[in-house]
């Protein structure tokens, strides 16, 4: 269940993109992030604002209501210390967490990943959202294989009103998840752009 409990906080961003989040001032020079733990880096450019735990919390706070109401579980926030976030702006995020994982085989983690995919889409239904999710594919991202797979959020007239990407993976013992949100394509592979520049050791 841990990698439940940590990988929901990903699918709460619905929360935040229906809810406009103010705009951030973005940096004028590059910013490099570094996770030591899993040899991630990433360069982030000029033009993106890079968000600290307790905006990232705040921005996703009703939607961690709507997902301890649904698992009956409480969301400790003292696993924010290893989310890094950034976004263009406030409809395109990005959003990562790195969290120990109880599941040493890959086999097994790969079919809880499923199981969490599921859970996902139970929780958009169970708030009234209609939704379209793609297959889980395997994409490689800095020389590493990750999970993937993206959803879509429609209004009543089945119009695209937001997108969602997944990207997850098992390294080093430690579960890492990505989760992209745009509301539009263009928004979306501009995020995804940063994302792929990830070099890992």
């Amino acid at each position: 269940m841990k990698r439940v409990f940590y990988c929901l906080f990903a699918v709460v961003l619905f929360a935040g993109c229906t809810e406009k989040v103010p705009d951030s001032n973005v940096r004028t020079t590059d910013f490099f992030h570094l996770n030591r733990e899993i040899g991630w880096r990433l360069k982030i450019p000029v033009g993106y604002e890079i968000n600290d735990a307790s905006e990232i919390y705040e921005n996703n706070r009703k939607g961690i209501e709507v997902t301890e109401n649904a698992t009956g579980q409480k969301i400790d926030s003292a696993f924010m210390q290893s989310v890094f976030g950034f976004q263009l702006d406030s409809s395109n995020l990005f959003q990562s967490i790195v969290a120990e994982s109880e599941f040493l085989n890959i086999n097994d983690w790969s079919a809880n990943n499923g199981k969490t995919k599921h859970l996902f889409y139970l929780l958009y239904q169970e708030q009234g959202v209609n939704l379209d999710t793609t297959i889980t594919s395997i994409e490689t991202v800095g020389g590493l294989d990750f999970e993937t797979y993206s959803l879509e959020l429609l209004n009543n007239k089945k119009e695209v009103v937001m997108y969602q990407v997944f990207y997850s993976t098992l390294i080093h013992g430690m579960d890492f998840s990505v989760n992209i949100v745009g509301d539009s394509k263009k928004g979306v592979e501009k995020m995804k752009g940063v994302w792929k520049t990830s070099t890992f050791k």
